[in-house]
C-alpha cells in the first residue's frame, strides 16, 4: 500500500513495515532533500522543521522525515527539541570560523596520511571525483551548485576512506558535514571563487598523486581555508543585516569532534 501524497499515515509507507533497505534508501533521500533545502535557504538558520509539513510534501509517513530529523542533528545541522521539534542550527560567525579552522586541520592530517597509504586506486578514484566536479560546475547553472558542493563532498570523502586511519576518517566525516551545509553562504557563488576552488582541488589531485605528503597537507589546508574565507565574510555581512536577535541554537565545535550529544536547552523560546 502506498501513501496518499497530501495524507500521509504512520502505517502507509512506514519504514517499520519495510524493507530495511527501503527504509534506509528512504530516509536517506528525506536527508538529502531536508539538506538540500537548508542550502537552498528554505529552511534558514534558527527556523523550525516540522514533521507534519515535510511528510506531507514529500507524500511520505512521519516516520522517516523523524529519522532522518536525527540524522541530521547527528551530523551537527539542526538541534531536536522535545515537543517542540528540529529547528535549524544558528552558529555565530566566530564558531563557524573555529569549525573551518578545525575542519582544514583534520584534511591536512588525511592528505599526508592518504600520500602514504592510499593505493593507487583509491587516488585515481579521488582524481575521478575531482574531474566530475569541475565537469559539474561547467555544465550547471548557478541554481544547482548544490550538486557542485555535493561531488566535492564525495571526494573528500574518497580520501578520508583511504588515509589508513578510522579515527582521522571518522574525524572528518563529523566536521565535514557541518561544513558542507555551510556552503549555503556561498550561494550564489562567484564564478571567479568556483574556478579558484576548482584550482585547488587540482593541485591537492597532484600533490597526492605525485605521493609527497608536505604539499599534499599544505593543498588540503589551502582548499579548506579558500571556503572558510567566503563563508566566514558572509556570515558576518548577514549577522550584520539582521542583528543578533535569534542567536540560539548554535553550535559547540567541541562536541561535534567528541560526538558528545549537545545539552539540551530548557530555555523557552
Amino acid at each position: 500500500m502506498t501513501p496518499t501524497p497530501g495524507k500521509p499515515s504512520e502505517t502507509d509507507g512506514s519504514p517499520d513495515m519495510a524493507p530495511v533497505e527501503d527504509r534506509d534508501r528512504l530516509v536517506e533521500k528525506v536527508v538529502r532533500q531536508l539538506t538540500r533545502d537548508i542550502m537552498a535557504g528554505i529552511y534558514g538558520p534558527g527556523d523550525r522543521i516540522r514533521e507534519p509539513e515535510v511528510s506531507e510534501r514529500l507524500g511520505i509517513s512521519r516516520a522517516p522525515v523523524r529519522e532522518a530529523l536525527r540524522n541530521l542533528e547527528h551530523e551537527g545541522m539542526v538541534e531536536v527539541m522535545p515537543w517542540r521539534g528540529a529547528r535549524v542550527i544558528n552558529p555565530s560567525p566566530d564558531e563557524i570560523a573555529d569549525l573551518f579552522d578545525l575542519l582544514a586541520a583534520v584534511e591536512g592530517v588525511v592528505a599526508r596520511l592518504a600520500t602514504r597509504h592510499a593505493s593507487d586506486e583509491d587516488l585515481a578514484r579521488y582524481a575521478k571525483k575531482v574531474l566530475e566536479a569541475a565537469e559539474v560546475a561547467r555544465e550547471h547553472k548557478q541554481k544547482d551548485f548544490f550538486e557542485v558542493i555535493h561531488v566535492a563532498y564525495q571526494a573528500a570523502e574518497v580520501l578520508a576512506a583511504s588515509c589508513g586511519s578510522a579515527m582521522a576518517a571518522n574525524m572528518v566525516r563529523r566536521i565535514g558535514k557541518p561544513a558542507y551545509w555551510l556552503h549555503r553562504f556561498l550561494m550564489p557563488a562567484p564564478q571567479r571563487w568556483i574556478q579558484q576552488s576548482l584550482a585547488r582541488q587540482a593541485a591537492l589531485r597532484d600533490a597526492l598523486l605525485a605521493r609527497d605528503e608536505d604539499r599534499s597537507e599544505r593543498a588540503a589546508r589551502a582548499l579548506v581555508g579558500h571556503t572558510r574565507r567566503l563563508v566566514v565574510l558572509r556570515a558576518r555581512e548577514v549577522e550584520a543585516a539582521q542583528g543578533i536577535l535569534h542567536r540560539a541554537p548554535a553550535w559547540n565545535v567541541g562536541r561535534i569532534a567528541a560526538k558528545e550529544p549537545a545539552r539540551r536547552r530548557t530555555r523557552k523560546d
